[in-house]
């Protein structure tokens, strides 16, 4: 009887484990993890689905006319893409971080140029407070995929 107990015991310990790790894996998945180059999603990160978001966020906030959607959504987009290029440029050669930060505050500067010239004073304005409120909830969460240890 006493095998018999520790054999049970045993199955119990490793079902018990097994799925322990299956829910620890189930809720990995559903969190977006980080890419490379620190982008969301595991090296399956959608930019679509980033600028959808933005979009929503931006024409809500700065009530957007139909033709204000389209542009900004086009000047977002290829901002997105030539950051994204330069940050793989970086990644790629081991670039200068400090030379990469200015770079890519200027392109930041040059894509709210182009927004200036499609929004309103007052539009803009408020754009300028969606972006401070975004960075910082990103500085608070230690950037896109949450703290850093």
């Amino acid at each position: 009887m006493n095998k018999f107990s520790l054999l049970l015991i045993a199955l119990l310990a490793f079902f018990t484990m097994s799925c322990d790790k299956l829910q620890r894996n189930n809720q990995q998945q559903e969190q977006p993890q980080m890419g490379p180059g620190g982008g969301m999603g595991g090296g399956n990160f959608d930019p679509s689905v980033f600028i959808d978001r933005q979009m929503e966020e931006l024409k809500e906030g700065l009530q957007l006319s139909d033709e204000q959607e389209k542009q900004v959504r086009e000047i977002i987009t290829a901002g997105f893409e030539t950051m994204r290029k330069s940050r793989e440029e970086m990644m790629d050669g081991g670039g200068d971080r400090e030379a990469m930060r200015e770079k890519m505050q200027a392109m930041r500067d040059e894509q709210n140029q182009k927004l200036k010239a499609v929004l309103s004073e007052e539009q803009f304005a408020k754009y300028e407070q969606i972006q401070a409120e975004r960075r910082e909830r990103m500085r608070q969460r230690g950037g896109f995929g949450g703290p850093q240890n």
